[in-house]
């Protein structure tokens, strides 16, 4: 529907079936760009291809493994229709969310891929961090911010600068990948469905503006002109707050909360001041992700 233009140059989309796991795990050291998959499935943007194992993983139910696999998979079409001078989606939240949206999945049959539904272990995750008067102003990024983070390993350092600011007794890079991972399918979700799509169009035109090069916080404005994106960070987690009172039953959680989000480091006024990234800050995680 968005009349995407796949790139003369970009071959069939090749999957590479390796045996085992350490086959994989010894591959995916030479990977330079990393995701929340990576431990199961890469897109290699030099080999254009799609890189798995075949061998099952305890602990690891089929439908999990396919889904990180289709994910990246997801990854490659972008690649496939990305016209930008840079050579790459910059924004990592659009590949991520989705990955996420089109592959998150339950059951085993083919049909209930043609379902969308929302993890609920990413909504576990966002109401106990926005919750958390310490965890939320290091783990929640307002999407102003959000969708200028041009990677995992760079939402890793912009919240670590968080933790640092706040005097944060721990840091956990752990859940740093699993926060941006989680944010960024949320994001997808709510502005590709939420309110029956009220937000689908300004997602759209936003997302075609990214894949020609322009993603960053001045599309976001020019996409969604006349929201006013604080508010459209509370309406967000009002929106998680509903969906997980109704994955899980019971009350509606405190919403409260929400109103307490990013106001310290804001001002009230939405739009966050990390300082500029610095890739020497952080390398990725390889070791914790790729034994998991």
């Amino acid at each position: 529907p968005l009349g995407w233009k796949r790139l003369t140059d970009t071959p069939a989309y090749p999957v590479c079936v390796l045996q085992t796991h350490g086959d994989y795990v010894n591959f995916s050291k030479s990977i330079q760009e990393h995701s929340y998959n990576w431990s199961s499935a890469c897109y290699d943007r030099k080999l254009r291809t799609t890189v798995v194992f075949q061998e099952a993983l305890t602990g690891v139910v089929p439908h999990q493994k396919r889904y990180y696999e289709l994910a990246e998979f997801v990854r490659a079409l972008l690649a496939a229709h990305y016209h930008g001078t840079d050579g790459k989606l910059a924004q990592a939240w659009l590949a991520e969310g989705l990955g996420a949206y089109l592959a998150f999945h339950l059951g085993f049959e083919p049909k209930v891929l043609d379902t969308r539904r929302v993890d609920t272990e990413v909504l576990d995750l966002l109401l106990r961090l926005s919750q958390d008067t310490v965890a939320q102003e290091v783990y929640l990024v307002p999407i102003a911010e959000f969708v200028g983070l041009r990677g995992m390993d760079e939402g890793e350092a912009w919240m670590q600068r968080s933790s640092k600011r706040v005097n944060a007794a721990k840091f956990d890079r752990g859940m740093a990948w699993y926060a941006f991972h989680a944010q960024s399918a949320a994001w997808m979700h709510f502005l590709h469905d939420a309110d029956q799509g009220r937000h689908r169009a300004r997602l759209m035109t936003f997302l075609s503006s990214a894949m020609a090069g322009d993603g960053g916080a001045s599309a976001l404005k020019r996409a969604f002109e006349g929201v006013a994106l604080d508010e459209l960070n509370r309406v967000f987690y009002r929106w998680v707050y509903a969906q997980y009172q109704a994955a899980h039953g019971g009350a509606m959680p405190d919403v409260s909360w929400i109103d307490k989000l990013f106001k310290s480091r804001t001002g009230g006024t939405g739009a966050a001041s990390a300082p500029a990234f610095d890739a020497r800050e952080v390398a990725p995680p390889h070791d914790d992700v790729a034994a998991a």
